[in-house]
Formats: C-alpha cells, structure tokens, sequence
C-alpha cells in the first residue's frame, strides 16, 4: 500500500527529495567562510538564514554560495559607507 501511494517504506528511507538532486550544500570551507565574513559586517545570522529558508549555515545550497557572498559583500560596503557618512 505505501509504495502505491508513493510513501516511504521507512523514516530511513525518505531524504526530503534531497536524493532527488540539488541537495548539495556548501562544503565545510565555505561554511566558515560565511561564517567569518557574517561576523566581520556585524550581520544577523537568523536574518541572513531566512534569505535561503535555511537552519543553519551548512544548510545553504551550494548553489546559493556565491549569492550568499554577494549579500555579505553588499552588507560590508553599506556599513563602510554608513560610517564614511
């Protein structure tokens, strides 16, 4: 019956569609990249979370690390100019 309506057989065997493809994450070298750039601009990790719908750093699709970076760097020349005034 499970398997005719498309239900895993066992909680081991349902990934989320994470199996299915676009399930890979930053590696650990980005994650602390991240990581450190978010500390240096003074960010809000929960905020900065939410851009990806995402629970915590690793999470973020790999897909997404460059977009992340971006968002960091846009972050750090907004404080610069703020305190240029």
């Amino acid at each position: 019956l499970k398997a005719a309506l498309g239900l895993a057989a066992s909680a081991d065997a349902d990934d989320d569609g994470k199996a299915a493809g676009n399930g890979n994450t930053v590696t650990d070298e980005q994650a602390d990249t991240i990581r450190e750039k978010l500390q240096a601009v003074g960010g809000d990790i929960e905020r900065f979370l939410q851009q990806f719908r995402v629970e915590c750093i690793p999470d973020i699709p790999a897909a997404d690390y460059q977009k992340a970076m971006n968002l960091l760097e846009a972050k750090a020349r907004a404080t610069k100019a703020q305190a240029n005034g």
